[in-house]
């Protein structure tokens, strides 16, 4: 039996990660998206499940007020995998130059405890706003 996929939108996908404030959170933007859009010969991950269309996720760091790729997860059709350094040469992190939009990211905290007994988490959202891989504002 063979099942089509026709809504790639019912699965939830893989978040790309962004260390802040040596705080790991979860994001729902995606940076190398810009990057890999203006690429001449732009790359064709394998897509291996479908929790993740894109076929990469990446890890992000903000040092300073700069943002930057530090850590790719890809493979080709063939089974290659693709780091960094396959799309940026001999370079182990690469600063996001290329990228000016907002990203959002998910806070949890830990409140008190709740009627349960089990500590309840309060979410709360943060816009970080990048110019040319540049933090310009955040916003909780």
């Amino acid at each position: 039996m063979t099942v089509e996929i026709k809504n790639k939108a019912m699965t939830m996908q893989v978040k790309e990660q962004l260390i802040y404030k040596n705080e790991r959170y979860e994001m729902s933007e995606e940076p190398l998206e810009q990057y890999l859009l203006n690429m001449k010969d732009e790359p064709a991950f394998h897509v291996h499940s479908s929790n993740c269309w894109r076929g990469y996720y990446g890890t992000w760091k903000l040092k300073g007020e700069k943002l930057y790729l530090i850590e790719l997860i890809a493979s080709t059709e063939e089974g290659k995998k693709v780091g960094v350094e396959d799309l940026f040469p001999e370079k182990k992190e690469v600063f996001a130059d290329w990228f000016s939009g907002e990203i959002k990211v998910l806070q949890a905290e830990l409140s008190g405890a709740s009627e349960n007994g089990y500590k309840s988490e309060e979410e709360q959202e943060l816009f970080l706003d990048f110019q040319n891989g540049v933090l310009m504002d955040d916003i909780v």
